[in-house]
């Protein structure tokens, strides 16, 4: 069952097409990070992070609990394995 916070970003991030497996991470992630509002710059970002789509990005954003996990670092890891 998804929270309140959940079900108002779920909303927000139905706009960007993502996979199930990605929509689930930023589910589980967002709220941890105190964002539920999402502005043009984070929904970018989660656009290019799922749209990269590695495994190892997606491992990492799977430590929710880990405050060092960020839009910001997920973001650089997905372009700097795509540019490996």
């Amino acid at each position: 069952m998804l929270t309140a916070e959940q079900r108002f970003l779920k909303l927000q991030l139905e706009e960007l097409h993502l996979s199930k497996r990605w929509e689930q991470l930023f589910l589980e992630l967002l709220p941890h990070r105190r964002m539920i509002i999402l502005y043009p710059l984070q929904k970018q970002q989660i656009a290019n992070i799922a749209n990269a789509n590695r495994d190892e990005v997606f491992l990492l954003g799977r430590n929710v609990l880990n405050p060092l996990v960020t839009l910001d670092l997920l973001e650089q890891c997905s372009i700097d394995l795509t540019m490996a």
